[in-house]
């Protein structure tokens, strides 16, 4: 009944009259007897999801009745509730309309909490989640689309990685996709927003999560803090029940013993730089006695003067405990790492064997 609401053609509310038969009648007449009649019994109804010329419609024909008999009365009614059987009932296809819904019917702040939890906040942008998904991810939930909507995925993407995606996909299919963006000129942007919603609500980036980093980085992290004896044996003791998970924990640590593999020469000074001159000693120092080749990386490739300087540091401060060793060497790390995280220098990936 709702297409054929859109699709009646509108009446003269000077022409109102009583109705005494449903012959004749159009989907949006029938409809407005359908409304009076939930009004007249309390109810309410927004109708301003439809389009403008549908409510002008409608709200004409309503103007229009000015009785209905009983007999017409439950001929329409009898229609809508063969309508009902017939098509059954369809929930909304996307969560933000599920949740728009519910508003009224749950408590505020809950509904609030539902719009978090499932990222769709009221300035909530869906596309910035699906530009984080990986290219492989996206050429599957195309393969599910239709190349219309394909389209419009691909055009809210960067052009690199829309091209990623297109190299991921059949021939075919992404030749559709990518002719369909010439029908894509004039599309307003409230269903790009409902698209991006949906396929947002589809995507593993958008499932809430209590940590950021994965169990492998938090379980490196934690490591990276640890003595080396008790590293070691963390290690060993993965190793022992989860062989895979061990290696992967022990190829994202980094310690001072990694730093030749991992730190390019260029990179030395900056590291140098940051830490603190005191620990940047003791650590050096108290690394001698089993990491010298670290040292003299480190030392190798600073200037001769800075270099001198710490070697003359480093014979006055003489042995160094193990405890403030590793808290040195450990702080050093944690300078390379923050280094690294912010850009200012790049860790060298191993490569698998």
């Amino acid at each position: 009944m709702a297409d054929e609401l859109t699709a009646a053609q509108p009446m003269r509310p000077s022409a109102r009259h009583h109705i005494t038969d449903v012959t004749g009648l159009s989907g949006s007449q029938k409809a407005a007897i359908l409304v009076q009649m939930i009004l007249a019994d309390g109810g309410k109804m927004d109708l301003g999801s439809l389009e403008p010329a549908a409510q002008m419609r409608f709200a004409t024909d309503y103007a229009s009745i000015v009785r209905v008999n009983r007999a017409t009365l439950d001929a329409v009614v009898a229609e809508f509730e063969m309508q009902l059987e017939t098509a059954g009932l369809e929930f909304p296809e996307n969560l933000d309309d599920v949740l728009g819904n519910m508003e009224g019917l749950l408590a505020p702040d809950l509904t609030h909490q539902l719009r978090d939890r499932f990222g769709l906040g009221t300035d909530t942008d869906p596309w910035r989640a699906i530009v984080e998904m990986e290219p492989a991810e996206i050429a599957k939930m195309l393969g599910l689309e239709s190349a219309y909507v394909g389209a419009l995925i691909l055009s809210k993407l960067r052009p690199e990685q829309a091209n990623e995606v297109l190299e991921l996909m059949e021939k075919d299919l992404g030749t559709a996709i990518v002719m369909a963006i010439a029908n894509t000129g004039a599309v307003p942007p409230d269903p790009v927003h409902r698209i991006g919603t949906r396929v947002a609500a589809k995507s593993t980036v958008t499932t809430p999560k209590a940590f950021a980093d994965t169990p492998v980085i938090r379980a490196a992290s934690i490591l990276n803090a640890a003595s080396g004896v008790q590293r070691d044996e963390y290690l060993a003791a993965f190793e022992a029940k989860d062989e895979s998970f061990a290696k992967q924990v022990r190829k994202a640590i980094f310690t001072f013993a990694d730093i030749p593999g991992r730190v390019s020469e260029t990179d030395v000074p900056k590291f140098v730089r940051a830490v603190p001159a005191e620990a940047m000693v003791m650590a050096l120092t108290y690394a001698q006695e089993e990491l010298q080749v670290v040292v003299d990386y480190i030392l190798d490739n600073m200037s001769k003067r800075m270099a001198a300087s710490l070697r003359e540091e480093m014979v006055d401060l003489g042995n160094v405990a193990t405890k403030p060793g590793e808290a040195a060497m450990s702080q050093v790390t944690s300078v390379i790492r923050a280094l690294a995280d912010d850009g200012t220098l790049k860790l060298v990936v191993e490569e698998e064997e």
